[in-house]
């Protein structure tokens, strides 16, 4: 069930370089979060660069944040105006416009996404509430669910926890993944009052995009400042490793994704995936069918079209080539599978089944790129480490 449910979301989203150290910030400490709270907010509002699936307005005291919706171009699908404790709610708000006020003290989170960004703005301790816990890698917040500083509702797969249990917990907001639509189960917890702040990260083609959502966190915690100072940085290390990359001569092809149930999703020309193989230096076969999610193919025509692909990216919950070759035979008849070329992305997976390609990958792209620089052209980072994916042997 696990690995229907993880196919599922890749369905969804698809989705100095002499020093092998990678600048994550490590798991946060008490003192480190105590230091934090010493600082004052101060009202600051980024500029939107690459992020399409919202926009912040700033107004005396305070922020507007409306979130785009991706499916319908042009509409505000939901509205938020986060104010300082003592400031003035502005005339003309929209009706449906969501208020809250700073500082946030209790924050539920329901995907494991929404942990890196709150771990880079040292907001950690902030999280009351999680769902599926057993998934979350990130070892500050692993030792608060041990020692039950923090509840973990237990839900499964891509399953949300039932809104009384939510509302029990009495969090000043709750972070959800954002889809097409408001399920039930969410409609209800806003109509018992429940703050939901809808993420759609997800949704964004570009990877500088899907990190630059961590501004949209930093607005509800004021720490919009620190949110620019990091993506300024991530951004800097992509574009510098994207420059690197252009060096090259030759073009490796690229097969991505596997044969699941009968139908082999390729990630459309203009994905996520796709970009990051392209400013890797790579070919990707698909690059002209201009879509941003996933191309449904049969087995048939991706062997025709990619048989002699030069690497294999991302084959799904496998840990080895036989682990592979036992799902479907047939992957024998791929060139980078003969010549030992397949890689994953789940090199950092937790005790709990938790990869940490999906908590933190998403806030990284910048390590993600230089991974598969180093996979297409090992010349160029002689002394990079994989640090999200890993070769199968």
């Amino acid at each position: 069930m696990q690995k229907i449910v993880l196919f599922i979301f890749v369905i969804l989203v698809g989705g100095g370089f002499t020093s092998c150290k990678h600048k994550i910030k490590k798991p946060q400490t008490e003192s480190t979060l105590t230091a934090q709270k010493t600082k004052s907010i101060k009202a600051f509002s980024p500029d939107i660069h690459y992020a399409k699936g919202f926009r912040i307005k700033p107004f005396e005291g305070g922020q507007i944040i409306e979130l785009l919706n991706p499916w319908k171009e042009g509409e505000i699908s939901q509205c938020y105006c986060v104010l300082d404790s003592l400031s003035k709610v502005p005339a003309n708000l929209p009706k449906n416009c969501i208020k809250v006020r700073r500082p946030i003290n209790k924050i539920a989170i329901l995907s494991s996404t929404h942990v890196e960004p709150l771990n880079m703005l040292h907001s950690l301790d902030v999280v009351s509430l999680v769902s599926n816990g057993k998934v979350i890698n990130n070892a500050y917040l692993k030792e608060r669910i041990k020692t039950a500083k923090l509840t973990d509702l237990k839900t499964t797969g891509m399953s949300r926890p039932d809104a009384e249990s939510l509302l029990e917990g009495d969090p000043d907001l709750v972070f959800v993944s954002g889809f097409k639509s408001i399920s039930p189960e969410e409609k209800r917890m806003m109509d018992i009052g429940l703050k939901l702040c809808f993420v759609s990260e997800w949704m964004e083609a570009c990877p500088l995009a899907r990190a630059e959502w961590i501004k949209f966190f930093a607005v509800f915690l004021g720490k919009d400042q620190e949110a620019d100072q990091a993506f300024d940085e991530v951004v800097k290390s992509y574009l510098k490793a994207r420059e690197l990359a252009k060096q090259v001569n030759n073009l490796p092809t690229v097969l991505l994704n596997y044969n699941f149930r009968g139908t082999w999703y390729v990630p459309g020309g203009d994905s996520y995936v796709a970009r990051l193989v392209k400013d890797a230096g790579a070919d990707y076969y698909w690059k002209r069918e201009k879509k941003t999610g996933s191309l449904p193919m049969s087995f048939e025509c991706v062997l025709d079209k990619q048989q002699d692909a030069d690497f294999w990216l991302n084959p799904g919950a496998v840990n080895s080539l036989s682990e592979l070759s036992n799902m479907d035979k047939r992957y024998l008849m791929f060139d980078a599978f003969n010549q030992k070329q397949v890689f994953n992305n789940n090199k950092r997976l937790g005790p709990g089944g938790g990869n940490d390609w999906w908590e933190s990958g998403v806030m990284h792209p910048d390590i993600i790129l230089k991974d598969m620089i180093c996979i297409f052209h090992p010349e160029l980072l002689p002394n990079h480490d994989l640090y999200y994916f890993r070769k199968l042997l």
